[in-house]
């Protein structure tokens, strides 16, 4: 069971809005389409410049990367815990897709760090596991 998210409906209500602010924020700068298989608990994200979809909202989309995840590892990398390198060489993030189009998109997020811990303050999550 997740240290973090306790059921489903908050950890998609709180990607959901860590997401589409972030998205506002970068708009067309993210040139890159994810799909996120979240675990424990259970839920896809797919997320694009125009937006994020949650789980049935995704239909037959396609997305250039593909992510699998536990949400404590994503979590983790976003309190920057964990890097996203390190993830992969342990197997705790795999991919499906151009990772080079990953990595360009990394110095974009930098900004998003410091968003999610005041989201974590704002859900009252814990900012280290």
């Amino acid at each position: 069971m997740s240290v973090v998210f306790k059921d489903t409906v908050k950890a998609k209500e709180f990607y959901k809005a860590f997401w589409t602010d972030l998205i506002n924020e970068l708009g067309s700068q993210i040139d890159i389409s994810l799909l996120f298989i979240v675990k424990d608990p259970d839920f896809m994200m797919y997320i694009d410049s125009n937006g994020i979809k949650i789980d049935d909202e995704i239909g037959d989309a396609k997305a250039d990367i593909q992510f699998t995840l536990s949400v404590d590892t994503a979590h983790q990398f976003w309190l920057k815990e964990l890097s996203l390198p390190k993830a992969l060489a342990t197997r705790r993030v795999r991919t499906k897709g151009s990772l080079p189009k990953v990595m360009k998109l990394l110095p974009l997020l930098k900004p998003a760090y410091a968003r999610y811990r005041e989201y974590c303050e704002k859900y009252n999550l814990p900012q280290k596991i």
